[in-house]
């Protein structure tokens, strides 16, 4: 999970598949940006984004409108690239998400160093 804060401290919370990407016709802008976060928070900052993809190799980032990934499996497989939902705004001072998101990453980390 990834957390985009913006204006009155509120974030969104962004769903991120990694070496993934939903086809999607109704993208509302494709541009460069530096980062997976900075895909983020151009996303963050539209209210018709519900969604993007991001492709690390390229640097390219596409907010999507509308249709959101119903299960995994309408994800489409690429190396490098990244699927972000938007999943909803919430105050920055909740901890509990923050929580939930650290162990997960660190739970993340462990099995792929034992394996």
């Amino acid at each position: 999970m990834t957390v985009t804060k913006s204006e009155n401290d509120v974030g969104t919370l962004f769903e991120v598949e990694e070496n993934r990407f939903l086809f999607n016709e109704n993208t509302v802008w494709n541009g460069k940006v530096g980062s997976l976060l900075a895909c983020s928070q151009t996303c963050a900052r539209r209210d018709d984004c519900s969604g993007a993809n991001f492709w690390s190799g390229h640097g390219t980032c596409s907010l999507l409108s509308e249709g959101r990934a119903k299960n995994s499996n309408q994800l489409l497989k690429e190396e490098g690239c990244f699927y972000l939902e938007k999943v909803r705004n919430w105050r920055v001072n909740s901890v509990e998400i923050f929580k939930e998101s650290c162990t997960q990453l660190f739970f993340r980390e462990r099995k792929d160093k034992i394996e």
